[in-house]
């Protein structure tokens, strides 16, 4: 994966690009690292607390929440970006941007080398 800084919607953004095969042809799946503010709003989207028995019972839709973070990630591919479209991609296609997706947005640890 290749990894850039780029300006997006006037904002400077992560930007990372997945090549997959779709229609028989390479193409390119370009991704953008979520915001904080990105990622908590469809954490809470797709996260059920229930309080049943003074202990919470936390459910977390895991579907809902990969679909949503591809989705929201995703901002050039050669297929239309809706959360229908994403859930019927290819198992081999959807594994290869989703490994963009996680590759892009798991912090890395920054170490001080002094």
């Amino acid at each position: 994966m290749n990894i850039e800084k780029r300006e997006i919607d006037g904002k400077t953004r992560t930007v990372g690009t997945v090549e997959i095969e779709w229609e028989g042809k390479n193409e390119t799946v370009e991704l953008i690292a979520l915001s904080f503010g990105e990622d908590l709003r469809i954490r809470n989207k797709c996260t059920k607390v229930q309080m049943a028995t003074g202990t919470p019972n936390v459910t977390i839709d895991q579907e809902k929440m990969t679909i949503m973070n591809l989705k929201k990630s995703i901002i050039k591919a050669p297929f239309e970006i809706t959360e229908d479209v994403i859930f019927d991609l290819d198992k081999i296609v959807a594994t290869g941007i989703l490994t963009g997706f996680n590759e892009l947005n798991t912090p890395q640890e920054k170490k001080n080398l002094n």
